[in-house]
């Protein structure tokens, strides 16, 4: 089974190429996993959202709910070496 690490080292290594790469896999994972695939109805990439109302503007994903309620979703492919810097 692979793990995290050596899906994510796998993706592609320019950063626009891995970042899409990373949302497709984070929509996958929502769509898949236990635990979310039993609260969401469906999973679209921004970009595919029949609501969508213009750019990408930090929103990657929109979930819905069983209920109907929305989630929006920001995935990043940091670097395993970032380290966001203190809001201090």
């Amino acid at each position: 089974m692979a793990t995290f690490e050596t899906v994510n080292a796998s993706l592609p290594s320019e950063p626009h190429a891995k970042g899409a790469a990373f949302e497709r896999l984070c929509q996958w994972w929502l769509q898949t996993d236990p635990v979310y695939a039993d609260q969401l109805k469906q999973v679209w990439l921004w970009d595919d959202w029949p609501e969508r109302w213009g750019p990408d503007t930090g929103i990657d994903l929109v979930a819905e709910t069983h209920t109907g309620d929305l989630w929006a979703i920001q995935a990043k492919a940091y670097n395993a070496d970032y380290m966001p810097r203190s809001a201090d």
